[in-house]
């Protein structure tokens, strides 16, 4: 998982380089497609590079606990570690939801009809509720 996040970071700043060049100025198809997938992968690239940070800070704080004299400085250090640690493993977890393929029918739009069928009174509450919970949900 980490290798690809590294390509896809390198990915991300090759399409940066190519977005700033001044002749894509004129192909604005090319322009936009190159934007649409820099977009896309600057989510990514955003956690994995929180990741590390977190990692970097998690290290840092894990040496400090144990290499401290200081048992309240120590104490501090671990609650930071601990505090770290519950931030890497949400991170983690944000990183294999953004990794996800995505669904090729997210971004079109859906017709939906709800009616309510044979059971009356009933049926057609039940209807209602379901069109609020779509409705609730689609925004």
């Amino acid at each position: 998982m980490w290798d690809k996040l590294q390509d896809i970071e390198r990915r991300y700043e090759e399409l940066a380089r190519e977005m700033a060049r001044p002749e894509l100025a004129t192909d604005f198809q090319q322009l936009q497609a190159l934007a649409k997938e820099h977009a896309f992968l600057e989510g990514i690239v955003s956690l994995y590079r929180d990741y590390r940070r977190v990692d970097a800070a998690l290290t840092e704080a894990r040496s400090l606990a144990d290499e401290s004299p200081d048992q309240e400085l120590a104490a501090m250090a671990r609650e930071e570690a601990d505090q770290l640690t519950q931030d890497q493993q949400r991170l983690e977890e944000e990183i294999r939801l953004a990794l996800l393929p995505k669904d090729p029918y997210d971004e079109r739009p859906v017709i939906m009809e709800i009616r309510a069928a044979a059971g009356g009174e009933e049926a057609a509450l039940f209807a209602g509720d379901l069109f609020r919970m779509y409705s609730r949900y689609a925004t």
